[in-house]
């Protein structure tokens, strides 16, 4: 009688414990570890897959002309806020905005590897059909000895604006500028220009 007393109470345990995992720690969206992280998000506007988790773009609550970026990791306990930030600050006199951030770099002997990082921001111009990044390029006043670095962005239609942005792991901080061009390839903007 006794056995049966202590596997029913390990047994009522085991689901009490399993239930409170459940319903108050687990979690279950990338949208849930962003409010258990108290990020605040006027609107969400688009969500990019990384290879071991999500990339939420996002309408800053206290600025809403800005976008900002969230990186959530699935874990055991479900999604975890990782890192997030920027701002891609719109301005009225540029066909777009952007804002280079680092989500994630891993520290070896003293050395800072950067292994996700993102460029992105917002399209006012309706004709952008395209964006290229470079970054180390040569400039009037500095000469690169890094290798260039070019990417195309990806353009999203998100249902009020259209967004863009590069992930990468190669550090695009350096000597950047953005080429927004029409369909047609004809240059339209460049942003970053010196």
């Amino acid at each position: 009688m006794k056995k049966l007393l202590y596997l029913g109470l390990t047994v009522i345990i085991i689901l009490a414990a399993a239930y409170y995992f459940w319903t108050e720690i687990y979690v279950f969206t990338p949208h849930e570890a962003m409010a258990r992280s108290n990020i605040g998000c006027a609107e969400i506007l688009h969500g990019a897959e990384v290879e071991d988790g999500v990339l939420i773009f996002y309408r800053d609550p206290n600025e809403s002309s800005n976008i900002c970026v969230n990186y959530e990791k699935r874990g055991l306990t479900g999604w975890k806020h990782i890192r997030g930030g920027g701002a891609a600050v719109k301005e009225d006199t540029q066909d777009l905005s952007w804002c280079w951030f680092v989500l994630e770099s891993e520290n070896r002997k003293g050395n800072t590897d950067l292994t996700l990082a993102v460029l992105f921001g917002e399209i006012d111009n309706p004709d952008i059909a395209t964006i290229k990044v470079k970054a180390n390029i040569d400039t009037k006043n500095i000469k690169i000895q890094k290798p260039l670095i070019e990417k195309t962005a990806q353009i999203i239609d998100c249902e009020k604006t259209r967004l863009w942005y590069v992930i990468t792991d190669k550090d695009m901080s350096t000597a950047m500028k953005v080429y927004a061009y029409s369909a047609s390839g004809q240059l339209l903007f460049t942003g970053n220009d010196w």
